[in-house]
């Protein structure tokens, strides 16, 4: 053990846990490809939605952020992330995804299918799935990771 401060105890050992609940119906959904996972928002998106989510990723890559919630795109000031993303969604094409997939991939903020996000945490940590029926029968499913990194 390394004094860092003085009169204070403290060992190197830090530890990291993650779990996300969700319903049995979601964990099916993603095991099948319907659903995808993104870490950063803990939240599933739809197959269906994926084109959208992306371009919205694309956009806030190349504008520029002005300071006080304030975006510019396409010499075009916008307010909000809202109004930037609707105006400017159809001009994001499959290339500027792509692009954007190779040189930009987060693995917090895109989309994660089942296998995706486990092979992505399953490198530094132990990963875990548990299902649980709550008394009033609905079945609730936990899945995370956890180790020493």
């Amino acid at each position: 053990m390394r004094l860092i401060r003085s009169n204070i105890f403290e060992t190197n050992s830090s530890s990291t846990h993650s779990i996300t609940l969700c319903t049995a119906d979601d964990i099916i959904k993603w095991k099948s490809g319907e659903l995808f996972y993104i870490r950063d928002d803990e939240e599933f998106i739809k197959k269906e939605d994926l084109h959208d989510y992306y371009a919205k990723l694309v956009l806030l890559e190349d504008c520029k952020y002005l300071g006080d919630n304030k975006y510019k795109y396409n010499d075009k000031e916008y307010s909000n992330t809202k109004d930037l993303v609707s105006d400017n969604i159809s001009s994001v094409t499959d290339d500027m995804i792509e692009n954007w997939k190779e040189d930009c991939f987060d693995s917090y903020v895109a989309p994660l299918s089942y296998s995706e996000y486990f092979s992505s945490v399953q490198e530094e940590y132990k990963t875990y799935e548990t299902s649980y029926r709550t008394p009033s029968g609905v079945e609730v499913v936990a899945f995370g990771y956890y180790g020493y990194n």
